[in-house]
């Protein structure tokens, strides 16, 4: 069955109701954060930033941190996890530019785990990346993390499902989650239909939760040009959060760009 309270106006309502059972184990991108939080020394934004996932360990870099994301339900685990010690706005990501931060402007803004691929078409990721540039100074760098489209993988998105995520919630009750997912290579869509189902423990009765989301992904070349057509200069390219250069073999690319007053 659907989700029935508020999926429609928020997307991610029924996804927050389970993201950091899943999630809580993705730490392998962590220190990557707090290195370049570390070495910014002042203000840092996330865009995009869920439920603080990231936010939450780089509170150790000592600098001022902010958040924005459009989901209100992503946002509420935020300020649940993260109290007052980081400034959270409700806002889509193209339009943060209009916001006003305390902190701002940013010596580093971050877009974590393919959550920029979330945005729906190129005028969306434009937007972002010029809405960006605004609000972080010439000099200091933005990092998105992306992941690296592999034929092969790619190929094989055929719609059939799979199991991607178990656990036993802290009441006994069986949480599994299916994933079905499709590729549209013409427009570089990955559509992804999700079912959460729940069997309880006392009768095995199982309640089913069902939603679907998309991401368009964006090959190397393309988000060089991306990035340049918004004002953005390529510093660096990894392939991993080791700062392993980016290659043939690479699950991952890890764009660290900047910007100077004379290409503004």
């Amino acid at each position: 069955m659907n989700d029935p309270n508020g999926s429609a106006a928020d997307p991610y309502h029924l996804f927050a109701k389970f993201y950091d059972l899943e999630f809580a184990g993705v730490v392998d991108d962590l220190p990557f954060y707090q290195q370049f939080a570390v070495e910014a020394g002042g203000p840092v934004l996330e865009l995009g930033c869920g439920s603080g996932r990231v936010l939450e360990p780089l509170l150790d870099a000592n600098v001022p941190l902010s958040g924005v994301d459009s989901s209100p339900a992503m946002l509420a685990l935020a300020r649940d996890r993260l109290k007052d010690a980081v400034e959270l706005h409700l806002c889509p990501m193209q339009a943060i530019a209009s916001l006003e931060f305390r902190h701002a402007p940013f010596w580093l803004a971050i877009c974590a785990i393919n959550t920029f691929l979330h945005l729906p078409g190129i005028e969306d990721q434009l937007q972002t990346l010029r809405a960006a540039r605004q609000l972080v100074v010439p000099g200091g760098l933005l990092i998105l993390d992306v992941f690296a489209p592999d034929p092969t993988y790619l190929a094989h998105l055929d719609g059939r499902i799979t199991c991607e995520f178990s656990t036993t919630l802290g009441d006994g009750s069986q949480l599994d989650k299916w994933v079905a997912r499709t590729h549209d290579l013409s427009e570089q869509i990955i559509e992804t239909q999700v079912w959460y189902e729940l069997c309880s423990p006392s009768d095995g009765s199982v309640r089913r939760f069902a939603d679907r989301y998309a991401m368009r992904y964006v090959h190397r070349f393309e988000l060089e040009h991306l990035l340049a057509r918004a004002g953005w200069s390529i510093v660096s390219l990894f392939g991993s959060y080791d700062l392993e250069a980016y290659g043939p073999d690479a699950e991952r690319m890890l764009v660290l760009a900047t910007w100077h007053e004379s290409e503004a």
